[in-house]
């Protein structure tokens, strides 16, 4: 199984959002094979369905301030903050055709492919 490596570079959540879903919506019509979107977001709180807003201790002004958007998404989790230096890996994958230990040893090697060739190394 090939697994397409896509770098999207630094951007805001919303608009990789967007690629996220437009890369869903051709993978889940077949147009489009497997495939790792890579990205390093500006700086954002990610609020997913089991977050509440107290969850969140620094005040808005201060999150404003420091130019950090707060987003609330469907996703499960809490808060996740995303932000620049970090590397976030998306997978857009027909999981029913691959039991999930396959998804895994797909999917690791591939991000520690990535990360190697943009000189990022282990500490």
């Amino acid at each position: 199984m090939e697994l397409k490596v896509e770098w999207l570079g630094r951007m805001r959540y919303r608009e990789a959002w967007d690629v996220q879903r437009s890369r869903h919506a051709a993978r889940d019509a077949g147009e489009a094979p497997d495939t790792l979107l890579l990205v390093e977001h500006e700086a954002v709180l990610t609020l997913g369905r089991h977050a509440r807003d107290e969850h969140v201790i620094t005040p808005a002004d201060d999150l404003a301030r420091r130019g950090i958007e707060v987003i609330r998404v469907e996703r499960g989790g809490e808060v996740t903050y995303h932000g620049p230096g970090q590397l976030v890996a998306y997978p857009i994958v027909r999981l029913r055709e691959l039991p999930a230990v396959s998804y895994t040893h797909l999917t690791l090697p591939t991000n520690v492919q990535q990360c190697r060739s943009r000189g990022w190394r282990e500490q």
